[in-house]
């Protein structure tokens, strides 16, 4: 196939997969937090997706502690203010299941929902800083733990396991704009032909972060402008970075960084996002395992691109000599 001809294909065949996310996401029953839903539809919490991590991004009102029992369920919401931003939690039960939420510094958090029924399936998110986030499915002792660098990563590389447990966790939030179809745009303009592969510097950037505390005030100036020029893709980078290991001059400077590159809406935007995510080796690879062979093709052609040097991968192979091909990436990319 000519390679106009593959370009082709392959919008079509990502604009269908969008449409595919778009129609499947409400597939899955969202959970019913009434209080919780409430508490972010009228502003009193206001939750956002920043780099493809749940950020707490205000809180209207102190100290809330408010329960409640209506319709069989009991809930319970409290709201602290700490030094680090507010802190919330939320628990309910009924006949449905147990669900609790737990926030703290911002944008750590943690969601349990424990449905009802034989063959209900519990299901955990994780999220700390400087950690990969956690979808774990399944009883204990049964389960199953996906790990990403963002939910992004997760929905784009797990979209079948993403519609059926994560996206029923995500509705709680109320976010402004819909996950599943964000993760179709996001692939969509990843699949473009003339979509940019930049390759991070992570080396580079640590160094400049180092000199983020030097003793010299034109040294530190100098790295804080290297830094904001590198583009988004840094702010991806920052915001991995676990800040309690670095002194307040960088931890302050670490965060202006950040917030200058955001949104104003504090959410992430697709193209934003598609330019950060083009230079992640993790999500090609993750694209080599699907079922349309032009998009498994392409992935592998933009792994290449990113890597330097040609990747061991027939993307016209069989289903079991393409899962050892990838086996074999992952092993060498970690």
């Amino acid at each position: 196939m000519r390679s106009v001809e593959v370009f082709r294909y392959v919008i079509f065949t990502a604009t269908i997969c969008w449409g595919s996310w778009v129609q499947l996401a409400p597939a899955a029953e969202a959970l019913e937090t009434p209080k919780l839903s409430e508490a972010a539809k009228s502003g009193w919490l206001s939750f956002g997706l920043v780099s493809g991590r749940i950020s707490l991004t205000g809180s209207r009102f102190g100290s809330i502690n408010s329960t409640s029992s209506n319709n069989g369920r009991t809930e319970r919401l409290t709201i602290r203010v700490t030094p680090t931003g507010p802190a919330v939690k939320y628990a309910m039960t009924g006949s449905k299941g147990e669900f609790s939420l737990e926030v703290f510094s911002g944008d750590q958090l943690s969601i349990a929902w424990k449905p009802v029924g034989e063959a209900a399936v519990p299901v955990r998110l994780q999220q700390r800083a400087g950690e990969p986030i956690g979808l774990t499915i399944g009883p204990e002792k049964q389960e199953e733990t996906y790990r990403a660098s963002s939910l992004w990563h997760l929905l784009i590389a797990k979209p079948a396991v993403c519609r059926e447990h994560l996206l029923p966790l995500l509705h709680v939030f109320q976010f402004e704009m819909d996950p599943a179809g964000m993760a179709g745009e996001i692939e969509s303009m990843l699949l473009t032909a003339d979509a940019p592969v930049v390759t991070p510097d992570r080396e580079s950037w640590a160094a400049l972060v180092a000199k983020l505390g030097a003793e010299s005030f034109a040294d530190r100036e100098a790295a804080d402008r290297e830094l904001r020029e590198a583009g988004h893709m840094v702010a991806t980078y920052l915001e991995r970075l676990d800040l309690k290991q670095f002194d307040t001059e960088q931890q302050y400077r670490i965060r202006r960084i950040i917030q200058s590159m955001s949104p104003g809406t504090g959410s992430d935007r697709p193209e934003q996002l598609a330019a950060s995510l083009a230079g992640d080796s993790s999500l090609w690879v993750s694209l080599l395992d699907r079922e349309e062979e032009a998009v498994r093709r392409v992935a592998a052609e933009r792994l290449a691109t990113l890597l330097g040097r040609p990747v061991v991968f027939d993307p016209a192979a069989d289903a079991a000599t393409r899962t050892a091909q990838i086996r074999q990436l992952k092993a060498q990319l970690d």
